[in-house]
């Protein structure tokens, strides 16, 4: 994605987005989480969704938002995005996978994934999309803190069951495919229930 904004360039200057602030945070105070400062991951979603909100944006720049917002959703339902920050979200917790050296935010961020199922992304929204109307809003209730906190739940058992150095195989990606599922669900459940408040649906 092109950070053509000067919105987003400031975002990623002050962090890098594979280590979203509240995860770091998150680790030290997993109950209450700060006042939204500048530079965290739900700062940016608010000002984004306010900016949509409002509307009268040009097209391109309702695109370029709608993309990043999409972008941003996504990668706060990534469990190594939310992970500690002494070892930048799994990037320097190494493990082998597969026999091959890798670390945990990578496994994470693509092999673990298209190991759990050789979908097209037609094929994942299909499979995974079978959501009631109560399990819907049961996902989709709270706020973008709260989506972080469950998401850092998560992190948190990751670590716990892949420690460093560990060997990945088929048992870990049998393991965790339910997992990977539903991180998928609940993102897109929670975006869809965000882009409806924006355009009031």
């Amino acid at each position: 994605m092109q950070m053509s904004s000067p919105m987003l360039k400031r975002f990623w200057a002050i962090t890098p987005l594979c280590i979203i602030p509240i995860g770091s945070i998150m680790q030290v105070t997993p109950i209450n989480l700060p006042t939204p400062r500048r530079g965290t991951i739900r700062t940016l979603m608010s000002v984004i969704a306010n900016s949509l909100k409002e509307g009268n944006l040009a097209p391109e720049k309702e695109k370029f938002h709608l993309m990043t917002l999409i972008h941003l959703m996504g990668d706060l339902h990534q469990p190594m995005h939310l992970g500690h920050a002494d070892d930048r979200g799994g990037n320097k917790h190494n493990v082998i996978f597969f026999n091959r050296n890798s670390n945990l935010h990578s496994v994470w961020d693509n092999a673990l994934v298209e190991s759990a199922h050789k979908w097209s992304y037609s094929e994942w929204q299909r499979e995974i999309d079978r959501i009631n109307e109560s399990s819907f809003e049961a996902i989709t209730a709270g706020s973008v803190d709260d989506w972080g906190r469950d998401t850092w739940e998560v992190a948190e058992k990751v670590y716990v069951g892949t420690p460093a150095g560990c060997k990945i195989s088929y048992d870990y990606v049998a393991e965790w495919t339910p997992v990977i599922e539903q991180q998928f669900l609940k993102g897109g459940c929670r975006l869809a229930a965000l882009l409806n408040s924006i355009y009031g649906k």
